[in-house]
């Protein structure tokens, strides 16, 4: 037993031995290099940091969305209450949440009348005249969900098919809370209006929200509408404040556009006929939403704002570079279309909700397009860097040099590409 352990022991230390002079021919391994370190000493150039548009500039626009592009909330209201009449979510009376048109914001659409709203659902209870309403997309249907029985069962009725719906205003609630927290921008005159506001329409929004989700996932059938029922009791009770909530709304918002100068920012000749354009809409769209619209005013005004729209394209073609009409100009001349629309509506005493629809989407619209416009701008006049003056793209500069696939970029010709001159022979491989 010594023996063989002792042998055992032997073989042991040459194996060991054998690793151990193997590992002598071998260098050290380097330590890992920092990527972080590595990372921070290739970034030799300082990030561009993003042009920022101004605080005033920036609180016009967050709230024109939140005013404007919450106005279908009473669309909402008027279908749903329509499909339900006074009673409660149930087999037979599914809520529906309407259903809205769609708008052209490219600026190319010519039509000789206003587009006719397909039937079904109820018109707006104020405001204008309606002329007939989209049909609810949620609307009861003939035919059975998923969980009922065949149709003609005769011990249980259908249920009605609930449809996908599009709810616009869902997407312009969240402007509302930007509106009241951008920062800079404190103003007593509108701050405790937009408030009051911004809590309500966030707060309906998301029971809204919250009971489309509900009836298009069909979760009623698990529950027996028990959870349809409760959303029911808080949205009767939103609802009936709405209109309070957007008129109150509205005129402290006309009042403090009025109070507002030019904005800081700084502009070149098609940035101040935009912004000057954009003010002029804003006072159009109060005229058409107005209970009784004044034609003439309206006219009056339409004509105005095609002039400037006339005067951005000449800047755009006097200036290729220049944002604004690039940006903005197309859903200018959209805006200008909505409200050609909606005046022949007038005119005829036919105003209805497609026509109010979109000219508030497209005022919305614009006033986004107009914060991109402005936003390109200062990125490409600022100084320094990417333009700047007497840089590219900037003032007294050359122009930026176009991206790859930009429209504007000459097309490639086709065929297979020049042989190389002969003073400068192709490298041999």
């Amino acid at each position: 037993m010594r023996l063989l352990s002792y042998s055992k022991w032997l073989g042991m230390v040459a194996v060991v031995g054998l690793a151990a002079a193997g590992c002598k021919d071998e260098p050290p391994k380097p330590p890992a290099p920092d990527m972080s370190a590595s990372a921070k000493a290739g970034n030799k150039k300082p990030r561009p940091e993003l042009p920022k548009v101004s605080p005033q500039a920036n609180k016009q626009f967050r709230i024109d969305t939140c005013y404007f592009g919450t106005l279908s909330l009473r669309h909402t209201r008027d279908a749903y209450l329509a499909s339900l009449g006074n009673a409660e979510p149930g087999d037979k009376k599914i809520p529906a949440f309407g259903e809205f048109p769609e708008v052209d914001l490219t600026g190319k659409r010519k039509v000789d009348a206003p587009p006719t709203a397909p039937s079904g659902s109820a018109a707006p209870s104020t405001g204008p005249k309606a002329s007939a309403a989209p049909k609810a997309s949620a609307a009861p249907k003939a035919g059975a969900s998923g969980s009922a029985k065949a149709p003609g069962s005769p011990s249980e009725p259908p249920r009605p098919m609930v449809t996908a719906t599009r709810l616009p205003f869902m997407r312009y609630a969240n402007s509302c809370t930007l509106a009241k927290n951008v920062q800079g921008a404190d103003d007593a005159k509108i701050d405790p209006a937009l408030k009051t506001y911004e809590e309500y329409v966030v707060n309906l929004n998301k029971l809204l929200l919250q009971a489309s989700q509900y009836y298009q996932r069909e979760e009623y059938t698990k529950d027996e509408f028990k959870k349809g029922k409760e959303l029911h009791k808080e949205i009767i009770a939103a609802f009936a404040k709405l209109d309070e909530q957007i008129n109150t709304f509205g005129v402290a918002v006309a009042d403090w556009q009025k109070g507002i100068g030019k904005v800081p920012d700084a502009l070149d000749a098609s940035g101040e006929i935009t912004m000057s354009a954009l003010n002029d809409a804003r006072a159009i769209t109060l005229l058409v939403l107005a209970k009784e619209p004044d034609a003439a005013a309206i006219k009056q005004a339409l004509d105005k704002l095609t002039e400037q729209a006339d005067k951005l394209d000449k800047e755009g073609q006097a200036n290729a570079q220049a944002a604004f009409p690039k940006v903005a100009g197309p859903t200018l001349r959209a805006y200008i279309q909505a409200i050609t629309d909606a005046l022949a509506a007038i005119e005829k005493k036919d105003l209805g909700f497609d026509q109010l629809f979109i000219v508030a989407t497209t005022m919305t619209a614009l006033s986004e397009a107009t914060n991109r416009a402005l936003t390109r701008h200062l990125y490409a006049s600022r100084g320094g860097g990417m333009g700047g003056p007497g840089g590219p793209g900037g003032p007294g500069g050359g122009p930026r040099p176009l991206p790859p696939g930009h429209p504007d970029m000459p097309a490639r010709p086709e065929g297979p590409p020049p042989p190389p001159p002969a003073d400068n022979p192709p490298p041999q491989q």
